[in-house]
């Protein structure tokens, strides 16, 4: 039996500094029924943060989006990030691209003309789950938008650690367990619950999976381990994964 993952790496650790600030890392395939571990490489650079780290299963969210107006441009915010001006009546497929530039957003499917008639639906993928609603800076065309939640994205918890022993060092100490069935989208997130000011790095996640092989009469373990980097825009990696 063989399988394949999509791994998006980067160069460069990511880093967190606010409250609610989230990193993650959003398994590129579904995963097969199992138990599985789930490994977060991280640091607490001035070791006075406090932070969550989470297995999620995660559905996607679709928002709708269209417009009144004759002429001009707007531009679109997803979680705090703002993208290039808009055409008011833009094909699908360009407030696809402007929303996949955004350091927020990985990957959304974007249908619809922006019309009352036929708003634009945006199926929000990667990042996927419960995730923050667009707004919009309507003030560059003569009309206004509206914007409404189709389909709310559900993240739900499957294992969770809250993070307080402010280790300096990079190392895969942390460790969440998860079974999963097969059908799950599984999203492994870190987030910065403190108020302060304190740094906290990740500089990688993994997950492994114990398989049950027959050999000689018996069972025995095979392994399987999967590595990603903090999820940005970035060059992917097809890895072959044989087991």
């Amino acid at each position: 039996m063989s399988t394949s993952d999509t791994l998006a790496l980067n160069d460069v650790a990511a880093e967190i500094d606010a409250q609610n600030e989230k990193v993650w890392w959003q398994i590129p395939t579904t995963l097969e029924a199992g138990s599985y571990s789930f490994f977060y490489w991280t640091a607490d650079v001035d070791q006075t943060a406090t932070y969550d780290l989470r297995v999620n299963d995660v559905t996607d969210e679709v928002q709708s989006l269209h417009n009144t107006s004759t002429t001009g441009t707007f531009t679109i915010t997803f979680d705090g990030a703002v993208t290039n001006a808009i055409a008011y009546n833009a094909a699908n497929t360009t407030v696809e691209t402007e929303l996949e530039a955004l350091a927020t957003v990985n990957d959304v499917g974007v249908t619809g003309a922006g019309t009352s008639g036929d708003p634009w639906k945006i199926t929000f993928a990667d990042p996927s789950g419960d995730v923050p609603q667009i707004t919009t800076d309507d003030t560059g065309m003569d009309g206004t938008s509206t914007i409404a939640t189709d389909t709310a994205g559900t993240t739900t918890a499957l294992d969770s650690l809250t993070v307080t022993d402010n280790s300096p060092l990079y190392t895969p100490s942390y460790e969440l367990l998860a079974t999963v069935d097969g059908t799950q989208k599984i999203q492994m997130e870190v987030e910065k619950t403190d108020t302060g000011s304190g740094r906290v790095r990740v500089d990688k996640f993994e997950y492994e999976v114990n398989l049950p092989v027959l050999h000689g009469g018996s069972n025995v373990s095979a392994e399987i381990l999967v590595t990603g980097a903090p999820s940005t825009n970035g060059d992917d990696l097809q890895v072959t994964l044989w087991y």
